[in-house]
């Protein structure tokens, strides 16, 4: 007869060690459960075998020893049946101790990832794939930096597919990050010697200035006509522009066999107040240069008195242009003082675009002291078609009072222009003044007719420059200005006008910066020309 086994706790894990005084494991089944047949994969003397109670005896404390082993090694673990129970089968227990040796593997909640067909039509020719996102859309909801979804870019070939275009990218990135010199010609005696010519990534020369350069242009031609560029190079402090050839690294004769030089403000009017400061009677600020590799250079003075000089490509010396001296308030041209007056920016033709649109009437802009705006021809090498015209190299042809008494600071010029953005009354150039006010142009200034072969004096250019810049409207302030044509005003009305223009231009900064807010001739103009409306 068995006596009793004794009961255990159900919360009994594996983690605690095994009784040595255990009923249970010492009498083998309890009375009222019947006995569990061994399987027959661990019965070794065939099917129908039965373990006897010795060997269910040693089999239990082996598994005993085992568990207190493992129990030693910090790991987490399933819990087992409790000691209180009976002993499971062999197979049960082998099953059970590995997967209390096994951590456990954590269930994915809800669904995994599943491909949906999305319903299209069959006229539907767009790609499915460019409507996925390229990143998370809430990842960095504080980013100032929106990040587009969309990557368009220009193409560098006609013909080039997505893996040709971004090796390409990429070889052209990599050469630029080293800087990877271009491949230099080379020669008939250095091929024959073997010899490797490749060029070097920067070239040093001296531009024979002997001072500080400041204005830097280059061209590397157009088109499939591709050259290697040219360099003009100049320094306002002094007035002189040179020309070079980066590839040989020398400089041309251009430049260097004019004898005229300019003075600073600071050195002819010692002690005086730059732009306008100070007692405010005078204007003055450094002298303004633009260079362009096609056309040449031009230097405007910035004290009273100044002038603007012009040198082409062409020539060895340049020339000082004409400046306004005339008045006849009946046709809109009001007297400037030509004493007071201050070259105060100027720009050159870059490309061939705006001489040619404008066949041949603008090439140059200077803005002066007193907010006039001139314009002036490039001459015969503006465009080839100026037969009727006939400009002279520099010649005055356009003027405008924009802001009569203000300094204009800023010229700002289209690169580019096109009949298609002539045509939709697209900004072309853009001036800005002292007091903020900036002014536009959208049209071109027609010349007036003029008999073929009619010589024309210095007065009569004067003249005729005033008359072409009424054919076009400037758009701007409400300052005193000239019009146009257009406006349809009468004689007694253009003169009123021209006479408050003249009563704007005789005063001084200091009345401008008295009754005016925020003067300041150190502004800087850039202007989008793409964006305009």
């Amino acid at each position: 007869m068995q006596p009793e086994p004794t009961t255990a706790p159900p919360t009994a894990t594996t983690n605690s060690p095994v009784p040595e005084n255990d009923d249970s494991r010492k009498h083998g089944l309890r009375a009222h459960e019947p006995p569990v047949p061994v399987s027959p994969a661990i019965d070794d003397a065939g099917a129908g075998r039965v373990v006897s109670a010795e060997e269910q005896l040693a089999l239990d404390e082996a598994f005993a020893r085992s568990l207190q082993d493992s129990a030693e090694k910090p790991r987490p673990v399933n819990r087992l049946s409790p000691p209180s129970t009976p002993s499971p089968p062999a197979v049960n227990r082998v099953s059970e101790y590995e997967q209390a040796s096994t951590p456990p593997v954590r269930r994915r909640e809800g669904p995994g990832f599943e491909v949906i067909k999305k319903q299209r039509s069959p006229s539907d020719k767009r790609s499915p794939i460019q409507e996925l996102p390229n990143a998370l859309p809430d990842a960095d909801e504080d980013a100032q930096d929106v990040r587009s979804e969309k990557r368009a870019f220009t193409r560098l070939t006609a013909l080039a597919s997505w893996r040709s275009e971004y090796i390409m990218r990429t070889r052209l990135l990599r050469s630029l990050g080293r800087g990877k010199p271009v491949q230099a010609n080379a020669s008939t005696n250095s091929s024959r010697s073997g010899q490797s010519h490749t060029a070097k990534p920067f070239v040093e020369y001296n531009a024979q200035l002997f001072t500080t350069i400041n204005h830097l242009h280059a061209t590397f031609g157009a088109g499939l006509n591709k050259k290697l560029p040219r360099l003009i190079h100049g320094a306002d402090d002094v007035g002189i522009a040179t020309s070079s050839d980066p590839a040989t690294g020398k400089v041309d004769s251009w430049g260097l066999s004019d004898p005229q030089q300019f003075l600073q403000f600071a050195e002819r009017f010692a002690g005086d107040t730059q732009y306008g400061l100070g007692p405010g009677d005078i204007v003055g600020v450094p002298n303004v240069m633009d260079v362009s590799q096609p056309y040449g250079m031009i230097h405007g003075e910035g004290s009273p008195g100044g002038m603007v000089y012009y040198r082409a490509t062409e020539e060895m010396r340049g020339r000082f242009l004409l400046s306004s001296a005339m008045s006849v308030p009946e046709l809109g041209i009001p007297r400037i003082s030509f004493t007071n007056e201050a070259i105060t920016a100027v720009w050159i033709a870059k490309s061939n675009t705006l001489p040619s649109l404008t066949e041949g009437l603008l090439g140059l802009l200077s803005g002066s002291s007193q907010g006039v705006l001139t314009a002036y021809s490039l001459g015969a090498t503006s465009n080839g078609n100026t037969r009727e015209h006939r400009f002279g190299r520099g010649q005055v042809t356009a003027c405008w009072a924009l802001s009569p008494g203000v300094p204009l600071i800023a010229i700002a010029v289209i690169p580019e222009h096109s009949l298609n953005r002539q045509a939709q009354n697209r900004i072309w150039a853009v001036v800005l003044n002292a007091l903020g006010e900036v002014f536009y142009l959208t049209k071109f200034p027609k010349r007036p007719h003029v008999e073929r072969g009619t010589r024309l004096d210095d007065e009569g250019l004067e003249r005729m420059a005033w008359l072409t810049g009424r054919t076009t409207g400037v758009d701007g302030s409400y300052s005193p200005r000239s019009s146009w044509n257009g406006m349809c005003l009468s004689k007694e009305q253009v003169k009123a006008e021209t006479r408050e223009i003249e009563d704007f231009a005789a005063r001084k900064p200091k009345d401008f910066r008295k009754a005016c807010v925020g003067w300041d001739m150190r502004r800087k103009l850039e202007v989008d020309f793409a964006g305009d409306d």
